[in-house]
């Protein structure tokens, strides 16, 4: 039964705020394993896939960019929706008509961890002949992003397997439609040289069955 087995599990994610997307997992699983250790790591996917293929990692949990890695196996939980996040306010919402410039003229905020969509963003400034962006505010901190946004005319760009983007409408603007990305999925990969423990394999299932109507 789960309350015989014993061991630890490692989890990366990429990027960090990532992770709300396995906390309920990790609390069921914790639930079943009491005796399971459980360690989360965060990093980029530079970082974090050879440490996968060395078996340091037992399941990484991040965007579609983790299928450059050839020995891993890469299952696709949702498809990421963008939108950039701005102040309700912002002098943008003058405008009759919004380019994709005209965003990309207002100071930055991107996330610390690398990830798809510092490389995303940086192609549109190249696409329109613009200097290569240099972002005003760099974090990891999701409550410290929202704040710069409340007051700045900074501009976030963010991916999330809910269209809706939550309840982010009610006190942000959600610009759709306006800066061209690529489809991105959120994505999780296990490693297909090394042996999946079984409190591994239950996380992993435990984790795809919360997006079952995304797949």
């Amino acid at each position: 039964t789960g309350d015989e087995v014993t061991g630890r599990i490692c989890l990366g994610v990429t990027p960090s705020s990532t992770l709300i997307h396995a906390h309920r997992a990790i609390r069921q699983l914790v639930k079943e394993f009491p005796l399971v250790g459980v360690k989360v790591v965060t990093g980029s996917p530079q970082t974090l896939c050879p440490r996968m293929l060395a078996g340091d990692i037992h399941l990484i949990i991040g965007s579609s960019y983790l299928n450059r890695w050839s020995e891993l196996d890469i299952i696709s939980l949702a498809e990421l929706h963008f939108a950039c996040i701005l102040r309700k306010g912002h002098p943008l919402a003058q405008l009759n008509s919004i380019s994709e410039v005209d965003v990309l003229g207002y100071p930055l905020i991107l996330p610390e961890s690398i990830n798809p969509v510092h490389s995303d963003t940086a192609k549109r400034y190249a696409h329109h002949d613009l200097d290569p962006p240099k972002p005003r505010y760099v974090t990891d901190d999701m409550d410290l992003v929202l704040q710069l946004i409340s007051t700045t005319d900074a501009w976030f760009p963010m991916m999330q397997p809910s269209p809706t983007f939550g309840d982010l409408d009610e006190h942000f603007w959600v610009l759709r439609d306006v800066v061209e990305m690529p489809t991105r999925y959120l994505s999780i990969a296990k490693s297909s040289i090394h042996t999946t423990s079984i409190m591994t394999e239950r996380l992993l299932n435990l984790i795809i069955s919360q997006f079952s109507q995304s797949r």
